[in-house]
């Protein structure tokens, strides 16, 4: 995962209470949270979870977090996080995550998908953002199928990229700095987008970046 500088919500609801306790601090009671959609390429709706901040520890417990996404719901495991710490970490559970509906979000129009994938995520939570680690995703039940209708305009020309790139580029070395700059270019504006559509307009970035010539581009 990469971080969002906009993170879009709505339908925020909450109360919070809290009394003055010893050493003057104050201490909160359970807070409980819903939000209707939290928006971050993903849409994902029905938020709803329990927090309980420890103004002296400066750390916020979390309950049980369950959201709705993707077709399916995923459930956060009860962590703790400190405002102190580095690094924090917490683990999601998806379940029936709807393929269709994911490839659909990557614009994979030349695709129909059946099935869904549940499973288990580690997250760690840092200053450089979220990144998942070990993470698994597996099929459910009775499993699914994939596929490539003919006929859709583009869609031969979508295979033929990704087939090029997968048998000449994808986890070989790359040496000289233009490949590596153009590499470091294309991955930094794939963020919140499909590797398909930044192969689609390749042409185009090599053309805006001067073919990714590192003196003519500063």
């Amino acid at each position: 995962f990469r971080s969002y500088e906009e993170l879009a919500f709505t339908g925020l609801n909450t109360a919070a209470s809290a009394k003055l306790g010893r050493a003057s601090a104050l201490e909160f009671a359970p807070v409980a949270v819903a939000v209707e959609l939290f928006d971050i390429g993903v849409p994902v709706e029905n938020i709803r979870t329990t927090l309980t901040p420890n103004m002296s520890r400066k750390t916020v417990a979390v309950s049980a977090v369950r959201m709705d996404a993707l077709g399916g719901e995923i459930i956060v495991e009860p962590f703790s996080y400190s405002l102190d710490d580095d690094q924090n970490e917490l683990v999601l559970r998806p379940d029936g995550l709807q393929l269709q509906l994911m490839v659909d979000l990557l614009e994979l129009e030349s695709l129909e998908v059946e099935g869904s994938v549940s499973g288990e995520l580690p997250v760690n939570i840092g200053e450089g953002g979220m990144t998942i680690e070990n993470g698994r995703l597996e099929s459910d039940e009775p499993g699914g199928a994939i596929r490539y209708p003919s006929g859709i305009p583009g869609a031969d020309g979508d295979s033929q990229l990704y087939r090029d790139y997968h048998d000449q580029e994808w986890g070989r070395p790359l040496r000289g700095r233009t490949a590596m700059f153009e590499r470091m270019t294309l991955e930094a504006f794939q963020s919140g987008l499909s590797w398909l559509i930044i192969l689609r307009k390749r042409e185009n970035f090599r053309q805006a970046f001067e073919g990714f010539d590192i003196e003519r581009v500063a």
